[in-house]
Order: C-alpha cells, then sequence, then structure tokens
C-alpha cells in the first residue's frame, strides 16, 4: 500500500490496522512479552513520533521513503550476513529504537519493520520477540494515533481506504500465525529477506516517481 497511497493518508490508517492486529494477538502472547524492554522503547518513540508527523506534513513522499527504505534494507543485509549492529541490549539501546521506531513509523509507515530488524537482532527467541514486538506496535500506535487527530491527518479518505482493506489484512494475520505456530523458529531469515525485497522494491518505486 506505501506504493500507491500518499504517506499522509497511509501512516493513520496503518496505525489502525496496527492497533487491531495487536489487540488480537496479545492476550496470547502477554506472558512472553519483555515489559522492561517495551518500557524504554515506548518512552523514545513518544520523543519521535509527533516530529516525524511533523516533517510527515512537509516533505515529498517519495524523498521520506527512499531515505527510509535504504536505512531499512542496509540493516536487513547486516543481519542476514550475522554482522550484527546491536552490541548491547541496555536502556539506552532501547530508547535508541524507540526513537528510530517514532521516525520510521512517522515518516513511511515501517516503524513496525525498523523495530522487528532491531529486535531480531538480540537474543530473544522468535516466540518472545513476536510477543514484544505486538505490545510496541500497540502502544506506538495508539500514541501516534491520538497525534494524528491533533494534525488533522484523520480524515474521511483514510477511514473509506480502512474499511476496504480491513478484511484482507484479518485474512493475512490468520495465514501468518499459522505459518508462525509451525515454522516459528526459522522465519527469522525469511523475515528479514522479505523485508529487504519490500524495501528495494518500495526505494525503486519512490525513485521512479521523482524521476518522471
Amino acid at each position: 500500500m506505501t506504493f500507491w497511497i500518499p504517506a499522509k493518508e497511509l501512516v493513520p490508517m496503518l496505525m489502525i490496522l496496527e492497533c487491531s492486529a495487536s489487540l488480537l494477538f496479545i492476550r496470547n502472547v502477554f506472558n512472553d512479552i519483555n515489559w522492561h524492554t517495551v518500557g524504554f522503547v515506548v518512552a523514545g518513540a513518544s520523543i519521535s513520533i509527533p516530529l516525524a508527523l511533523q516533517v510527515l506534513m512537509r516533505l515529498p513522499a517519495e524523498i521520506t521513503h527512499i531515505i527510509i527504505a535504504a536505512l531499512l534494507m542496509i540493516a536487513c543485509i547486516t543481519l542476514i550476513t550475522h554482522k550484527r549492529f546491536i552490541v548491547s541490549a541496555g536502556k539506552f539501546t532501547w530508547i535508541a529504537t524507540g526513537i528510530t521506531m517514532g521516525i520510521f513509523g512517522g515518516l513511511g509507515s515501517i516503524g513496525g519493520m525498523a523495530g522487528m530488524v532491531i529486535l531480531l537482532s538480540t537474543s530473544h527467541d522468535a516466540t518472545r520477540t513476536r510477543a514484544t514486538m505486538i505490545a510496541l506496535l500497540l502502544f506506538t500506535s495508539l500514541y501516534g494515533l491520538s497525534f494524528s487527530f491533533i494534525n488533522g491527518l484523520m480524515t474521511s479518505v483514510v477511514l473509506n481506504r480502512l474499511s476496504i482493506v480491513f478484511i484482507p489484512m484479518l485474512v493475512g494475520l490468520y495465514i501468518g500465525h499459522l505459518c508462525f505456530k509451525q515454522y516459528g523458529k526459522s522465519l527469522r531469515t525469511a523475515t528479514l529477506l522479505l523485508l529487504s525485497i519490500l524495501s528495494a522494491t518500495m526505494m525503486m518505486q519512490s525513485v521512479w516517481h521523482l524521476l518522471q
């Protein structure tokens, strides 16, 4: 959706979808959530989300997508080649992670992708990583939605488009849930490869739009 919907409309729409998805699963993964990590990440995101939304309202969507897609692709390739960029998972690292998620989410609606890349570089197993990511998406999306309302980004166009994609999203969530139950620990590399492909596609699409 990032390719054909303006970022100003897409960001609040995806925040609603992320909240809905997180609410569906958080009860089942509650005991696996690393609440220490969640607290520091949300604290960092609370700083950057309002700033990122302000920038989103001023910069062309293509430029923000190119920058974020390039950074995310580099991060994915780094993890695939087992060259970790997180040395220690302390509180300052998690605050920086939150700031990063807020910037990526506010500018290009891919804060969850950025957060997953960083969490996958830690020693958490797949179950704990997934549970923590669900909690992070819930809290950061709720926070971001509040600022979307304040800045006038939540419009009738957003709600109309949301009504169209909501059911397909639920189907995708169910399929993803089944795949995770069967292939949980083997999903790490596949997830990173998919994120790399999506990032490269986003970057090429945005460059093409700028050249036209």
